[in-house]
């Protein structure tokens, strides 16, 4: 019988990168509007309190900025409010049966 590791160890992938990764500056303020509008929206929905803690940490918002470092701020909020409705679409989904889900 083989036993499992107890601990992994992980390259520094970031060392590897030819380019350095870059925040969007406009992250602050794009991440609020997104924020506030997938906050005002998901009270409708039947997502759970313990969920919505994702949606106010902005971790959604926080990978749109990384993803697209240099986008105008227009384009940012695009995209928090596309990552953000793909989270939302996921959450329900999880909570219901298969049928329910592909409606």
């Amino acid at each position: 019988m083989t036993s499992s590791p107890s601990n992994y160890r992980l390259p520094d992938l970031c060392s590897l990168c030819p380019w350095k990764a870059t925040l969007n500056p406009h992250y602050e303020n794009a991440s609020a509007a997104a924020s506030e509008w997938v906050l005002g929206y998901t009270p409708s929905t039947r997502i759970s309190k313990d969920r919505l803690v994702f949606f106010e940490q902005k971790g959604s918002e926080l990978l749109a900025a990384w993803v697209w470092p240099y986008a105008r701020r227009e384009q940012l909020r695009v995209g928090c409010d596309f990552i953000n409705l793909t989270y939302v679409i996921d959450e329900i989904s999880d909570c219901q049966d298969g049928r329910a889900a592909q409606v």
